[in-house]
């Protein structure tokens, strides 16, 4: 088995964004992250990360939908056949969650920022494979593949649209 830098750094990426986004996803499936005792009482006073923490510990049905979403795009990063999936699952929740950081003055910013940069650089490392997905996709030539493949791709983005739906 030949040594390839690119894929083993890709896979070493990709290992370790779904253990983070696991334990995130658990801990909040479990009421460990955004837990009871994070309900304060919001004043005009409050900074913004208590109102981002109150938001989000208010309902725990909405904290069971996030984590299981990023648990799954954790698991289908740990598979070359399905990380773009995982990807597209991802990625929209980093971004909000770098969003909500920002506008709300939640001193993590740095660390979400740092798990976009490398699925960025993950997607980067897999461009040539990316690009083959893509002219598969939008091929010319009609077949059933490409009509199952069509499928699964918007019934994710419709999934990815409820999510982003349910965060905004």
């Amino acid at each position: 088995m030949k040594f390839n830098m690119k894929n083993t750094f890709d896979l070493a990426i990709r290992i370790y964004i779904a253990i983070i986004f696991l334990i995130y996803g658990i801990g909040k499936i479990y009421h460990i992250q955004f837990g009871e005792d994070n309900l304060i009482n919001i004043s005009k006073e409050s900074s913004g990360k208590e109102v981002v923490w109150f938001f989000f510990s208010y309902s725990y049905p909405y904290s069971i939908i996030i984590g299981i979403f990023q648990c799954i795009g954790a698991c289908l990063l740990l598979s070359s056949k399905t990380k773009f999936i995982g990807y597209t699952i991802l990625i929209p929740i980093l971004f909000n969650i770098i969003l909500i950081n920002y506008f709300y003055g939640v001193g993590v910013i740095i660390h979400s920022m740092y798990y976009f940069l490398l699925l960025l650089i993950s997607i980067f490392l897999n461009f040539d494979l990316l690009l083959n997905v893509l002219k598969l996709l939008f091929s010319k030539k009609k077949n059933t593949i490409n009509f199952f493949i069509l499928l699964i791709v918007f019934i994710s983005l419709l999934g990815i649209g409820f999510l982003i739906n349910l965060i905004a």
